[in-house]
């Protein structure tokens, strides 16, 4: 019985180290080169809640002009995001309604992870909001080749805050 039980503890333990170094563990790979994020007036035609890829100047005017800043000047992100930007790269867009205008959403990172794209965000809701809505908008700035090992794309939010 003792060689049993002791057969056990080890093979257990055999286990659970070997668990905690598992190859099959998420690769996480920090993948965006930027981002940026801005309040656009608040529309019941957006589609939230999922991201949007943005692959050339053209489109990134298109989609800027069908969510306008009510925060930002325009300018501020076509020269950041500009035609020679989008020569070896792309965007992704998350646009996230809100009930209140003062609850904010801050693009943190994009990350790739065993070929799923993950869109980090931070949500901040204050203790005393007011009762306009708000759509906000995250934008995050990856290389074509990047995307090359991409085969899904979500969006993660995390509640946060502020210190």
């Amino acid at each position: 019985m003792k060689k049993f039980m002791l057969s056990i503890i080890i093979l257990s333990m055999v286990l659970s180290s070997t668990a905690c170094f598992s190859p099959d563990e998420p690769d996480e790979t920090v993948a965006s080169l930027d981002t940026a994020e801005y309040r656009a007036q608040w529309s019941e035609d957006y589609e939230y809640d999922v991201p949007i890829e943005i692959d050339s100047y053209a489109n990134f005017e298109i989609f800027l002009s069908d969510h306008p800043q009510q925060d930002l000047e325009i300018e501020e992100l076509t020269l950041k995001f500009n035609e020679e930007f989008f020569v070896n790269n792309l965007i992704y867009a998350y646009v996230k309604s809100e009930p209140s205008g003062s609850n904010e959403l801050e693009a943190d990172k994009a990350v790739l992870e065993n070929g799923t794209l993950i869109l980090k965000m931070d949500r901040y809701v204050p203790e005393i909001g007011t009762t306009d809505m708000a759509a906000r908008v995250c934008i995050f700035a990856l290389s074509r080749e990047t995307m090359t090992q991409v085969s899904t794309v979500i969006g993660l939010i995390t509640e946060t805050e502020r210190e």
